[in-house]
């Protein structure tokens, strides 16, 4: 189930590549790769629903909030965010 999951989050991100500014672009990279990291967290602790995988994405993004600027992040969340609601509607 995650792992269904984790092919339409990267599929969404994906399908930007085409469309996006050099922000956007940016931002799903840094997101594809917190969602890659965290599924593999989930499948380690056989963590096996889409809401452990939300919030260990969540998790993982605001630990790193350090290494963006305050808008790098932003745009990061907002990028989660419009994930989420595109691949869960």
């Amino acid at each position: 189930m995650i792992l269904d999951y984790e092919q339409k989050l990267l599929g969404y991100l994906d399908s930007l590549i085409d469309s996006a500014d050099d922000d956007a672009l940016f931002a799903a990279g840094y997101l594809s790769g917190h969602i890659t990291l965290s599924i593999s967290y989930c499948e380690e602790h056989n963590l096996t629903t889409v809401d452990a995988v939300d919030e260990q994405v969540y998790s993982s993004l605001i630990e790193a909030q350090k290494e963006l600027t305050p808008r790098d992040c932003e745009l990061v969340l907002e990028l989660w965010n419009s994930a989420k609601q595109a691949v869960l509607a």
